[in-house]
């Protein structure tokens, strides 16, 4: 099932594939925390998420949706139009405190929203908060959404906003599954994506993350160690930077690569979510390592070792998921 765009599929790999997994599920969560510093993708995965919620053809299919078409603005329905616009004024809702002098969401504010989102509605409500921040969306006014963020009244999803987890109040995040949406090197992407799904990728990286991706897997392969394992990847890593590909680039692509093989999984099985968000985690620390100029070996290391240790513990205490099918 395809909600969002193929350009935000390229740049924010993680969020769509797990959004997209739980939206062909039905098993989209209340609420959920954007972060990261990629501001202008939140808003456009808020709006084609809200979007798909309430266009108007997926009576004609559950995977068509007007934003995601090949149509022009023009031929999508009166409500993705509205949402497109930032102007359904039901299935759209910002709450934000930019008409107060300290950038602070009023506390009445959020109760009128709260009193708003209690009444029916055919739609499916969106509401999106541009910075849950605790120093704009401050404890008075989280205070008055937490009883609608838990029991919400009809069709509600919340979309909070932030670039860290740690910047917003617990008792909302506690409440929120927790998405990434990292800043995207555009400069660096084609060149690099070309050269590493091409023959270079075959040649090179492909025998060493086929072996990651069966660590912890007894099913008749030689079972190699996870150290062996990280070995073999952190030196398929270093002769393909030594190419002239950008780690970057290496590095998104290997999340990509591990996060599609858990498609299956990430709409039921919330370790495999918490183990793929973590892999992101480490991807992002490493490419801020080598803006700060720490050798590319180094950073490659630590990398691969971590990933292994990471998959060697989610493969150790995640329930295979043909049993969770069957449970």
């Amino acid at each position: 099932m395809r909600v969002f765009s193929a350009n935000l599929a390229a740049r924010q790999p993680f969020a769509v594939r797990l959004i997209e997994a739980q939206v062909a599920a039905k098993r989209l969560p209340g609420a959920y925390l954007l972060t990261g510093r990629a501001h202008d993708d939140k808003i456009e995965l808020a709006k084609h998420l809200v979007s798909a919620l309430n266009c108007a053809r997926r009576a004609e299919s559950d995977e068509l949706f007007c934003l995601t078409s090949a149509g022009v603005p023009e031929s999508w329905c009166p409500d993705c139009r509205w949402i497109a616009q930032e102007e359904h004024p039901q299935a759209w809702q910002m709450l934000g405190g930019d008409e107060t002098k300290t950038g602070k969401i009023p506390v009445e504010k959020a109760r009128l929203l709260s009193e708003e989102l209690s009444k029916t509605s055919q739609y499916c409500r969106g509401v999106i908060v541009k910075d849950a921040s605790e120093e704009f969306f401050h404890r008075p006014a989280a205070n008055a959404l937490l009883k609608t963020i838990e029991e919400p009244k009809g069709r509600i999803l919340f979309l909070f906003c932030a670039l860290t987890a740690t910047d917003v109040l617990k008792t909302v995040v506690s409440r929120c599954q927790i998405v990434e949406l990292p800043l995207a090197q555009a400069s660096q992407k084609q060149k690099g994506k070309a050269d590493i799904e091409g023959e270079l990728f075959q040649r090179i990286l492909a025998p060493a993350l086929a072996e990651m991706k069966d660590l912890g897997h007894k099913h008749g392969r030689p079972h190699k160690l996870p150290l062996e394992i990280a070995a073999n990847l952190a030196q398929a890593m270093q002769e393909l930077v030594g190419q002239e590909v950008e780690l970057a680039d290496v590095l998104d692509f290997l999340v990509a690569e591990e996060i599609r093989s858990l498609e299956g999984r990430l709409a039921e099985d919330p370790a495999a979510v918490t183990y793929a968000y973590d892999l992101m985690q480490s991807s992002e620390r490493a490419k801020s390592h080598s803006d700060h100029f720490v050798s590319e070996k180094a950073i490659i290391d630590a990398f691969a070792f971590r990933w292994a240790a990471m998959k060697e513990k989610f493969m150790e205490h995640a329930v295979p998921f043909s049993q969770r099918l069957h449970a």
